[in-house]
């Protein structure tokens, strides 16, 4: 029995993503910093580069909803702004001096 394996731009192809999103998400996965849900795991295959089989990919698709899907590539809406200095948000009209 053989398995399918995917590579990273394959993956990419078949979530909708593009390869940066996915590796940008894949390594804040391995770090901790979101929830190990938002990818397939990838398999160790002591290359470096990770791949997934075409079985795994299918079953974490049905595992997860539409929106759990969406939630990757689109930024939050409510996110705060940043601090600083407004940049030609506030532009008026040039003073006139009178000469007169």
């Amino acid at each position: 029995m053989t398995t399918r394996l995917i590579t990273m731009h394959q993956l990419a192809d078949i979530l909708g993503y593009t390869p940066a999103t996915l590796k940008t998400n894949l390594w804040r996965m391995r770090r901790g910093d979101i929830p190990p849900t938002r990818l397939p795991w990838p398999l160790a295959t002591g290359g470096g580069r990770p791949v997934w089989t075409e079985e795994a990919v299918e079953a974490w698709k049905k595992a997860c909803t539409a929106t759990e899907i969406e939630d990757i590539r689109l930024p939050k809406k409510d996110a705060p702004r940043k601090p600083g200095r407004p940049r030609g948000s506030r532009k008026t009209a040039p003073k006139q001096i009178s000469l007169y």
